[in-house]
Order: structure tokens, then C-alpha cells, then sequence
């Protein structure tokens, strides 16, 4: 808390008083990582069974059954699992908000 007299006639009579409150947030540590974890392995299973599963299908379509199809290696999922994931925790994420009382005038 700041004080500051105001500038009137008789200063010792007057003190103007601002405030300036904070709002923060512990959810960050408590909820973050674990939904950003939660996200991680439930994007890497899905995308790798979607892949799975749009590997057998084509398999079954395919007009030459001796072809297969190219199936991309884990690793390359994990990374662009990670990556789609890092992405989404930073740009929908909860924001937290600062809120600031103005000077009365």
C-alpha cells in the first residue's frame, strides 16, 4: 500500500491511499502438468490407432494385395504428438488474470 499526501492547502489533513491488488493463481502447478501429460498419452494412442486403422483399411481396399502400406515409426507419432500437444497447452491454456484497482480521482 502506497500513501501520498494529496496536494491541497493543508496537506497534513488529506492522504490519498492506493491499492493495487493481484490476482494470481496456483492452478498452474496443480493442473497443467498433469492435463498436459493426460493430453499427451491419450493423442499419442489415438493418433497412433487412428494410423493403425487407416493402414488396415487401405490394406483391405487395395487393388494389388501384395502392396503394403508405409507405416510410420513411433517415434515420428510421439514427436508430432508432442508437438501438437505443446502447441495446444500454450495457446489453451487458462490465462491468468491480474486485475488492478484504479486511483480515485
Amino acid at each position: 500500500m502506497v500513501r501520498r499526501q494529496e496536494k491541497s492547502s493543508s496537506p497534513q489533513d488529506c492522504m490519498q491511499i492506493e491499492r493495487c491488488l493481484s490476482a494470481k493463481s496456483s492452478l498452474a502447478a496443480k493442473v497443467l502438468y498433469p492435463l498436459w501429460a493426460f493430453l499427451k498419452m491419450r493423442y499419442a494412442s489415438s493418433a497412433e490407432k487412428s494410423l493403425l486403422g487407416f493402414n488396415h483399411v487401405c490394406q483391405m481396399h487395395s487393388q494389388n494385395p501384395s502392396a503394403t502400406v508405409t507405416v510410420a515409426p513411433p517415434s515420428s507419432l510421439r514427436d508430432s504428438a508432442r508437438s501438437h500437444i505443446k502447441e495446444l497447452a500454450r495457446t489453451q491454456r487458462p490465462r491468468v488474470v491480474i486485475a488492478e484497482t484504479e486511483p480515485s480521482n
